[in-house]
């Protein structure tokens, strides 16, 4: 009976596979930093009068303002 030895790319394949999935991560870490930061960049910005009025009728739609 033979021994049976992996197939001769296997080890590397397993290491390129790796490598791929840290370079997704990667990728994927970036983009959710960046879509984090636009978040806290558009929700200050929706706080300024100007703005908020030049992006969204929503203030002119509800009626009369609270505060």
């Amino acid at each position: 009976m033979p021994d049976q030895q992996p197939a001769e790319g296997s080890k590397g394949d397993k290491e390129e596979a790796l490598r791929l999935v840290g370079v997704i991560c990667g990728w994927l870490g970036r983009g959710a930093a960046v879509l984090l930061i636009l978040l806290l960049i558009c929700q200050l910005a929706l706080q300024n009068e100007t703005f908020r009025s030049l992006a969204t009728s929503a203030d002119r739609w509800e009626g009369a303002r609270l505060n």
